[in-house]
C-alpha cells in the first residue's frame, strides 16, 4: 500500500512540476512552438540546443502531452540529498560532463527503448554568445543510430537572449521548432558519422541572427552587469583586462571607448569602435587567441589551486598549489612538490563563470581554482581552438 501511495504522489510531483516548467516557459518568457512536418510521437530521441541551464521548460512545453526524460549533469545529483531524491522523480538522466558515462547511455537506451522520450543536448555545455557552445560530443551520432527510433532536433531561438549566461531572465519572445531529422529506418541505413554530421547540423543556431529578423525586446537586457569578465578584449585597442563597469556602460581605461547595451542585446558604441553583436565581439577574442596561437612556443600558464574528487563524491580534497599551462603539446599541472601531471582523458574545460575551471574523466574530477580568474575564459576558448585543430 506504501509503495503504491509513493508512486501516486511522485507521479502527481512530476506533472505538477512540468505544468509549471510549460506554464513559466509559455506565460512567462512567451515562448511559441512550430514543427516542421508532424507532430513526433513520444518514442523518440530529441537532440536539442543549450542557450541556457533552464531551457528545458521550453521543450518540455513543446513535446507536451508527454513528460520527457533530460539528461543533465551528474553534479546536480550530488548537489545536496534533497536533489538527490528529487531530481529523479522528474525523470532526469544523470551524465558526468564532459566525459565519457557508459552507464548514461544504458539508462538513455532503456528509457527509450521503454517507449519514453529522451531529450539529449550533444553539447553538453550552454552558449557563450548566442551560439553553439560546441560541436556534438564524440558518439552521438553511434547513440542515435542504435536506438532505433526516430531522430528529432528541438531548436530554441531566443533562449540565449531571454536568459544570458551572464545573468538574470528576460522576458521576449523564444521560438522552439521541432523538426525530424531521420526516420527510425533512415537512422539504421545511416553512418553514425553522418548522423553526428546531420544534428550537428541540424541543432545549429544563432540568436543573433534570430534577432536581427524578428527585433524583439527584452526586458532588463540593457544590464551590462557582469559582462566585463567574458568580454576580456576591448574591440577598439585590443587591450586585455582593460574593460570596467561605470553605471550602464562598459569603459576602456586604456582607450576611452564607451559601450552601452540596447533592449534588444545590440551594443552602442562612443570613443571608438565596437561591434553590434555578442558573437562578433567573441570572434575579435577568438582572432586574438588565433595569433597568439601561431607562436611555436604559445602557452598559457596560472597559478591555481588544485582540487581532485571521486565522480561519486561531493566534496573535493585540497592539493596545494601549483602552476597550470595548456599549450599545444597538452594540459599539466606542475605542484610545488615538484610533481607534475598531464591531463589527457577529458573533453573539454567546465566553467563555473567566476574562479575556476574543472575537467572531468571517467572516474576523477578535477578543480583548478585561479588565483587570477580572468583569463578564465581566454582558457576555455583557447582549449576549443586546440581540440578543433586536433591538438
Amino acid at each position: 500500500m506504501k509503495e503504491k501511495v509513493s508512486k501516486g504522489f511522485k507521479r502527481a510531483v512530476k506533472a505538477f512540476i512540468f505544468f509549471l516548467f510549460r506554464l513559466i516557459s509559455r506565460v512567462g518568457l512567451n515562448a511559441h512552438v512550430h514543427f516542421e512536418g508532424e507532430k513526433p510521437s513520444g518514442n523518440a530521441i530529441f537532440f536539442g540546443n543549450h542557450t541556457h541551464m533552464f531551457d528545458f521548460m521550453h521543450l518540455s512545453l513543446a513535446l507536451k502531452p508527454h513528460k520527457p526524460h533530460f539528461v543533465v549533469r551528474a553534479r546536480e545529483f550530488n548537489r545536496n540529498k534533497f536533489y538527490t531524491w528529487f531530481l529523479p522523480i522528474l525523470g532526469l538522466i544523470p551524465k558526468l560532463q564532459g566525459a565519457m558515462d557508459l552507464v548514461a547511455v544504458r539508462t538513455i537506451v532503456n528509457t527509450v527503448k521503454s517507449g519514453e522520450p529522451v531529450v539529449v543536448y550533444p553539447e553538453a555545455m550552454t552558449s557563450f554568445d548566442g551560439r553553439n557552445g560546441w560541436q556534438p560530443m564524440a558518439g552521438t551520432g553511434m547513440l542515435a543510430k542504435m536506438l532505433g527510433v526516430d531522430v528529432y532536433a528541438a531548436v530554441v531561438s531566443g533562449g540565449f537572449l531571454t536568459m544570458p549566461r551572464f545573468g538574470g531572465f528576460h522576458r521576449g519572445r523564444v521560438d522552439i521548432t521541432v523538426k525530424r531529422i531521420l526516420t527510425a529506418e533512415e537512422a539504421k541505413k545511416t553512418p553514425p558519422d553522418q548522423i553526428q554530421k546531420d544534428i550537428a547540423e541540424a541543432i545549429r543556431f544563432n540568436d543573433w541572427e534570430w534577432q536581427e529578423e524578428n527585433k524583439k525586446r527584452f526586458m532588463g537586457l540593457r544590464s551590462v552587469k557582469r559582462l566585463m569578465r567574458y568580454l576580456y578584449v576591448c574591440p577598439n585597442c585590443k587591450k586585455r583586462h582593460s574593460l570596467e563597469r561605470k553605471g550602464n556602460s562598459l569603459v576602456c581605461t586604456s582607450c576611452g571607448l564607451s559601450v552601452k547595451r540596447d533592449s534588444f542585446g545590440f551594443f552602442h558604441a562612443k570613443n571608438g569602435f565596437c561591434p553590434k553583436r555578442l558573437d562578433e565581439w567573441t570572434d575579435i577574442m577568438l582572432n586574438d587567441i588565433r595569433n597568439d596561437m601561431k607562436k611555436d612556443d604559445f602557452a598559457l600558464s596560472q597559478t591555481v589551486e588544485i582540487q581532485t574528487k571521486p565522480i561519486s563524491d561531493r566534496t573535493y580534497a585540497s592539493g596545494g598549489k601549483g602552476k597550470l599551462t595548456l599549450s599545444k603539446d597538452g594540459l599539466f599541472f606542475k605542484g610545488n612538490e615538484n610533481f607534475e601531471w598531464k591531463f589527457d582523458a577529458f573533453q573539454f574545460f567546465v566553467l563555473n563563470d567566476i574562479d575556476f575551471i574543472e575537467i572531468n574523466t571517467t572516474h576523477q574530477s578535477y578543480r583548478f581554482i585561479f588565483d587570477d580568474p580572468r583569463d578564465m575564459y581566454r582558457w576555455f576558448f583557447t582549449h576549443r581552438e586546440l581540440a578543433s585543430m586536433g591538438a
